[in-house]
């Protein structure tokens, strides 16, 4: 054969294993379905306890904010300071923004 049509055979062929292995990778990494914002909760840092912020609203009730390796942490953060959370509406904190100008 010649050898310009063995490289060219060769190239496609490459060039086919490596679409394939895109496509496999891409169907082994189902996509995460993003979070919608169903409640933003502002109020007073009272402290942390194990993975919970403990945040007292404007309305004084305290809460318990499950923090997980997926919620954003925008700090610093402060006892007796003020922050905003997102909370999903599957109940898991999306982000924790410390709010400048508090304490």
């Amino acid at each position: 054969m010649n050898l310009k049509l063995i490289s060219a055979l060769l190239l496609a062929l490459l060039l086919a294993g490596e679409a394939a292995a895109a496509v496999l990778a891409a169907e082994r990494k189902p996509a995460r379905p993003r979070s919608q914002v169903h409640e933003i909760v502002t109020g007073e840092l009272l402290g942390v306890e194990g993975r919970f912020a403990v945040v007292k609203d404007s309305a004084g009730n305290e809460l318990r904010l499950a923090i997980t390796n997926d919620t954003k942490l925008r700090g610093p953060f402060k006892a007796g300071g003020k922050v905003e959370a997102r909370v999903a509406t599957d109940g898991h904190v999306i982000s924790i923004t410390a709010v400048k100008g508090s304490r």
